[in-house]
């Protein structure tokens, strides 16, 4: 309501850890990133985004804070020709999601020649004007998810599965499995709006839920 966001993680962690190791959970931009509300922005956008996976590998990427940064002004990380840099290009915010977890996180060479896995699973909830989107995606084989708005009588609860048929697929090849659902804020009720006639509200109705619907993973 005020526009104020929060994120949390918790760490469940590899076996076999070094003691004294700190986990990403505990380091603000790794496992947890938020981005609050500018208040010269328009929008008012702000980003909250958390992710699970290798910490070591995360800590590399610096990833929850690229994953924010990247959703927060929907562009993504573009190579120039003959190797002469990277420029950023404005895009979705599932497509800056994909961009991120493809390139500037399995792409790192600190990721991509470590010899160890890179599953990796994102979450994030951005908000703006216009309303709520929550947004997820992931290389493991598989990441379950939930979400719940003031209005949902319970939760809404998914297990994300990357087809077993990606499994054979060489590294530069693994695909991003994405999702999410969108909370429209719904507008102030007038004066004008009360005495709407039955049909025009069935219809306001019918067109919320279609934009609100379940949350769905896509490939």
């Amino acid at each position: 309501m005020h526009g104020n966001i929060a994120a949390g993680s918790s760490s469940g962690g590899l076996l076999l850890k070094n003691p004294g190791r700190i986990g990403p959970a505990a380091l603000v931009n790794v496992g947890t990133s938020v981005l609050p509300v500018d208040p010269d922005d328009e929008d008012q956008r702000c980003v909250a985004v958390a992710v699970s996976g290798t910490g070591e590998r995360m800590l590399t990427t610096t990833l929850a804070r690229r994953c924010a940064e990247r959703t927060y002004d929907c562009v993504r990380k573009v190579k120039l020709p003959g190797g002469k840099g990277t420029v950023l290009e404005e895009c979705t915010e599932d497509e800056a999601l994909a961009s991120v977890i493809n390139n500037e996180f399995m792409g790192h060479p600190g990721v991509a020649h470590s010899g160890f896995g890179s599953a990796i699973g994102v979450m994030g909830v951005k908000m703006e004007r216009r309303g709520i989107a929550f947004f997820f995606g992931h290389t493991a084989e598989s990441f379950a998810v939930a979400s719940m708005h003031a209005d949902d009588i319970e939760p809404q609860v998914l297990v994300s599965r990357i087809n077993k048929n990606e499994k054979g697929k060489k590294k530069d090849q693994i695909s991003v499995l994405q999702g999410g659902r969108l909370y429209p804020f719904r507008k102030k009720r007038t004066k004008a709006a009360e005495g709407a006639s039955p049909s025009h509200t069935r219809s306001t109705k019918a067109n919320q839920s279609a934009a609100e619907g379940n949350m769905k993973a896509k490939g």
